[in-house]
């Protein structure tokens, strides 16, 4: 039996709603503590992700691929180039993390140079870091920066910046059309998921994909849903039941997220 944890936050927002409380959930399969120390197996199928969304991101057993979900449609990196393919619906996935998408505010931005700069005029303009957001931006960018794996994991590497490090090729595209899926999550969270912004990029013809470490916006639009509601599939594999979730440093989670050493 699947084990599924809830949190809900409770809060009032200070800019408009439209979608429905019901609608404003969060389901996560694994655990990103797991998942950094080694742990690359699990039990949930990208069949039982989209039973609970239609817009997310993650990866499949063994670190197979950088995964994107978006308008219903799963893509999956099948190589370093990061070049997708569409994945069976009974992969499985170590950690992955979906919504039903239906934003709350939608904003346009130009000549946003960096992810840093992003942050910046995301962070001013919803000053709130105790809940999660899903975020979309579709447009057009001047580049992007993002990685995807050549290698699986197997055992015999427990330390996922080790791997990483190892086994990326890190793609810089110019002049390309396409969406970022992010999930931005408390500092709290970790290490149920990872904090900060969870950034995964697919181009607009749906080829190319990848975990995101950088960025420079051209013009894009902006859609945010803020969620209070976080449910959690905590794998039911022999290799997650043994494994021994550890916390990791900060200095870790932002070389495995944004590349920074």
């Amino acid at each position: 039996m699947n084990k599924i944890i809830t949190i809900t936050l409770c809060s009032v927002l200070s800019f408009p709603v439209f979608s429905s409380e019901s609608q404003r959930v969060i389901y996560q399969a694994g655990v990103t503590g797991a998942t950094l120390t080694g742990a690359y197996e699990g039990s949930t199928t990208y069949e039982e992700l989209k039973s609970h969304g239609n817009f997310g991101l993650g990866t499949s057993n063994g670190i197979q691929g950088e995964m994107v979900l978006i308008d219903h449609e799963m893509f999956i990196t099948e190589n370093g180039k990061g070049e997708t393919m569409r994945p069976s619906m009974k992969t499985r996935t170590p950690f992955a993390i979906v919504t039903d998408f239906n934003p709350d505010t939608i904003f346009n931005v130009t000549k946003v140079s960096s992810k840093e700069k992003f942050v910046e005029l995301f962070q001013q303009r919803f000053n709130n870091d105790n809940l999660f957001q899903a975020i979309r931006i579709d447009g057009d960018f001047k580049a992007i920066q993002f990685r995807s794996i050549v290698k699986d994991a197997d055992n015999s590497e427990k330390n996922l910046k080790k791997y990483i490090e190892k086994n990326q090729i890190i793609n810089d595209l110019k002049d390309i059309k396409g969406s970022l899926v992010i999930f931005r999550s408390p500092k709290f969270a970790y290490p149920m998921t990872v904090p900060g912004y969870h950034i995964h990029f697919i181009s607009s013809d749906r080829k190319s994909a990848g975990h995101v470490y950088d960025f420079n916006i051209n013009s894009a639009q902006v859609s945010v849903q803020t969620i209070s509601t976080f449910n959690i599939n905590l794998p039911t594999n022999h290799e997650y039941i043994m494994h021994d979730v550890e916390r990791v440093d900060n200095k870790v989670i932002n070389h495995v997220e944004s590349g920074i050493k």
